[in-house]
């Protein structure tokens, strides 16, 4: 018997009934599936209602379809007005034809049917909430630049400092503090730089076991904790809301399917924090959104978009379904 989209390995259709019942009991107990497709690009994380994939990739790029196999769901990062009529049948027209980031991914996920989801912020409340994207761009770019480069200048006049007069318990004082300061400032600009890096300036998907990866995921957490003032819902808002609606989903999901669900989701590489909202208490998610959205952006955010797909006539055509969560 050959399945197309199964997360099982051959052996298991050649056993009985009864083993193929014991050998599924002792994978769910097991946490995440050890079969996943060692992809590079790939980290697996399990939560308490799902096993994941986490897919980062370059918008660059188009997405290979074998980072999403044997998913039983597919939760795609796109940001667009989910209350205007037929937008979203729009962007799956444009991905498929005009060869967009997803193309392949949804072709998958129609031959295969696997459902597709929207679960990320609607630009009707980014439009809401930010000027041209002002706020974030001082966030994520300006503060980064500017700590960069007087990271880079005092931890230089440090060095200086040092070959000039010599070490003495002064200068190694005034030298340690220079330095301190200039990583301090630094550690904003570094986290993009070895983001980039790891993708050989966007053009690849990030390799989870590269040097540049790890420097990438430590400085995230780092910065987390000594540049708070930083955090953006652009960015960790965002992460946080799609981890929030995606546990919500996967518990659904597990009622139907009878198990634990295997869920893929394609986001941009920067978004390494979301595998941590993902594994993050239903309470402390809330908390968290309630950091960057206020009631009334929570409520229009309850919206999720699925698709399942139709190719009884030869051709790809997408069932859109929109509707609210309750959280």
């Amino acid at each position: 018997m050959e399945k197309t989209n199964d997360w099982r390995p051959p052996k298991y259709w050649s056993l009985s009934e009864d083993d193929r019942k014991k050998w599924d009991e002792e994978a769910h107990r097991a946490g995440p599936r050890k079969d996943f497709e060692n992809i590079e690009n790939v980290s697996r994380i399990s939560s308490k209602n799902a096993d994941y994939k986490i897919v980062y990739s370059s918008h660059l790029r188009k997405n290979n379809p074998e980072d999403v196999k044997g998913s039983d769901a597919i939760f795609l990062e796109f940001m667009f007005d989910y209350s205007k009529e037929g937008e979203v049948e729009d962007i799956i027209d444009k991905q498929l034809n005009q060869d967009g980031q997803y193309s392949e991914i949804i072709k998958y996920a129609a031959e295969n049917n696997i459902p597709v989801y929207f679960v990320d912020l609607s630009l009707k409340t980014l439009e809401g909430k930010d000027f041209h994207g002002i706020e974030n761009a001082i966030k994520k770019n300006l503060i980064p630049v500017l700590g960069l480069t007087a990271g880079y200048k005092l931890i230089k006049s440090s060095v200086k400092d040092m070959k000039t007069n010599g070490v003495t318990r002064r200068s190694f004082l005034k030298t340690l503090g220079k330095t301190m300061i200039g990583a301090y400032a630094s550690t904003p600009g570094l986290e993009p730089v070895s983001a980039l890096a790891s993708t050989k300036l966007s053009q690849h998907e990030p390799d989870e076991n590269s040097s540049m990866r790890h420097a990438q995921r430590d400085l995230s957490k780092l910065n987390d904790s000594i540049h708070p003032y930083l955090k953006s819902y652009r960015m960790e808002g965002r992460n946080c809301l799609i981890a929030h609606k995606a546990e919500i989903i996967a518990e659904d999901l597990s009622d139907k399917l009878g198990h634990k669900p295997r869920l893929s989701i394609v986001i941009g590489a920067m978004h390494v924090d979301i595998e941590d909202d993902l594994k993050m208490d239903d309470i402390d998610r809330v908390r968290q959104l309630s950091k960057y959205f206020n009631n009334t952006e929570i409520e229009n955010e309850k919206t999720i978009v699925r698709i399942d797909f139709d190719n009884s006539e030869g051709e790809i055509k997408p069932e859109v379904k929109i509707s609210n969560l309750d959280f």
